[in-house]
């Protein structure tokens, strides 16, 4: 019966105990009753449920089924329509992702050697009632520049182009697209998680974000 009750405490919650585990646990438990034991085997799931995610109520393979979601690009509302998951809770947890994600592509891409800075207008075409710069929405702009700041006015100079950031606003604009708006508090994040989808665009996305949560959590 206790054996029964041990295992059935960690169903659906990504453990998976082997019998020398359970054995160790019920010699810990000679002469609790069964409501103790449940309370002790309580407490020993709620502590570790997901590793990915710290003090969420989301179950491991529930979190780990949202991050394949996530990582096929679907729609905030699809995925909690698939999970069973509230939408604001699905928005809170891919903020939180989206921040974890700017923070990791800015410690991975230091500014040496050859740079390739190009500019890009995100937003629309015609604003009515604005006119000219004031219809920008978001524009990251720059010219050419080498590494020791000197602006070249130039696109190509032997091997020197900027073909992989045209690339790279190719995507991120026909990514962005679909998403039809994107406030602008949150645009700079938005375009940090496009250019972490385009750096591991050959690589399985969501294994790659549970390595990155399991090193440093959410």
């Amino acid at each position: 019966m206790r054996k029964i009750l041990l295992n059935r405490m960690v169903i659906g919650v990504d453990y998976d105990l082997s019998n020398l585990e359970i054995n160790n646990y019920l010699n810990l438990f000679k002469g609790l009753d069964n409501f103790s034991i449940l309370r002790v085997c309580q407490g020993y799931v709620m502590q570790g449920k997901n590793r990915y995610f710290r003090h969420s109520h989301l179950s491991e393979a529930k979190f780990k089924a949202i991050i394949r979601y996530f990582a096929h690009d679907l729609r905030a509302w699809k995925i909690a329509e698939l999970s069973g998951v509230s939408r604001p809770t699905i928005n809170q947890l891919f903020m939180k992702l989206r921040i974890r994600i700017a923070q990791v592509c800015n410690a991975s891409s230091p500014l040496f050697g050859e740079v390739e800075v190009d500019e890009s207008y995100f937003g629309a075409r015609r604003v009515r009632g604005k006119r000219g710069a004031e219809q920008a929405v978001n524009r990251s702009s720059s010219e050419s520049w080498n590494a020791t700041g000197k602006c070249e006015h130039e696109f190509a100079r032997s091997n020197c182009h900027i073909n992989g950031i045209e690339s790279f606003w190719s995507y991120a604009k026909r990514r962005l697209a679909k998403f039809n708006a994107v406030p602008r508090q949150t645009f700079l994040l938005h375009l940090k998680e496009c250019e972490f989808r385009f750096h591991h665009r050959e690589e399985n996305l969501s294994d790659r974000i549970l390595i990155l949560l399991k090193e440093n959590p959410l």
